[in-house]
């Protein structure tokens, strides 16, 4: 996957180049448009081909990836979706400590306050 996402670069790069060697040295007319879109699309390719060999390598040290890490793929995915719902989750669940924290010290105080009735 870091092989292929790479090797896209260099591509990019070397398609670049080779359209600017083209133009100045033999004269051949690339139109801008298509050099802005082969370059575009070499860098949407390297950039997805490195996303998926991040997301394809085995997170677990203990087990070995297999070639193409279609398997560590759909697990690392899940992992990942797991852990953005859970961030999204985050300021529901801290609102909700709030209002059992301060539920907590309302029920302490009608307690005391209780206890205080009592004595007297």
């Amino acid at each position: 996957g870091l092989v292929i996402g790479g090797s896209f670069y260099a591509v990019m790069i070397l398609a670049f180049v080779a359209g600017i060697l083209l133009t100045k040295w033999k004269e051949v007319v690339i139109p801008p448009v298509i050099m802005g879109y082969v370059t575009l699309f070499l860098l949407v390719t390297a950039i997805l081909g490195s996303t998926y060999g991040m997301m394809s390598a085995s997170w677990d040290e203990d087990r070995e990836g297999t070639a193409l890490g279609a398997d560590e793929f759909g697990r690392n995915m899940g992992i990942l979706g797991g852990q953005v719902q859970m961030a999204l989750q985050q300021p529901q669940l801290e609102e909700a400590i709030t209002k059992r924290n301060e539920n907590r010290k309302l029920l302490e105080a009608k307690e005391e306050k209780k206890r205080a009735l009592l004595k007297e």
